[in-house]
């Protein structure tokens, strides 16, 4: 280990400016060691080729993640997560999966009123044009995906974590 500039150097493997990721498969056995990225990123980080989805935001990552104590295995966190927005987005969601049940409880009602209907109707459009807003503000702007061949690419959307 030498001096640098910067102080000693404590053995951090940072990749080389100019130089590519190397990409893992999410099958690979043979994976490489981990090494945490910094002091404000604990745990062990890497990359795959697969692409995945934030079921809220829709942004892209393909970072996997394991950290924390006990481990709750390897995760493909959203990049966006601890945005305001995002939480809002999730609220909006919870909002909407509520508004659809009652919908459904009213058209199996044959007592239920046209009205009421129309109501939920019209508050499901409201919800789902606030998603849409919600989801442009982040369009393309969070997304982590690195080492990937554009023309390449698999994509699929996480699903969303229990509570």
């Amino acid at each position: 280990m030498g001096d640098s500039e910067g102080g000693e150097d404590i053995g951090n493997q940072t990749q080389e400016e100019g130089t590519e990721p190397t990409v893992y498969s999410d099958t690979d056995d043979d994976l490489p060691d981990p090494v945490p990225t910094n002091e404000r990123e604990r745990g062990d980080t890497w990359r795959t080729a697969l692409i995945k989805r934030c079921p809220v935001c829709h942004t892209l990552t393909n970072k996997w993640v394991i950290s924390g104590y006990p481990s709750a295995g390897p995760r493909c966190p959203c990049p966006a997560e601890r945005k305001l927005k995002h939480k809002k987005l999730e609220k909006l969601l919870d909002r909407r999966d509520d508004l659809r049940e009652r919908a459904a409880l009213y058209d199996s009602d044959e007592g239920a009123t046209e009205r009421t209907q129309k109501t939920l109707t019209g508050e499901l459009q409201t919800i789902n044009n606030q998603i849409s807003q919600h989801r442009s503000w982040f369009n393309s702007r969070f997304d982590d995906v690195v080492g990937v061949d554009p023309d390449n690419r698999e994509i699929v959307t996480a699903k969303i974590p229990t509570r």
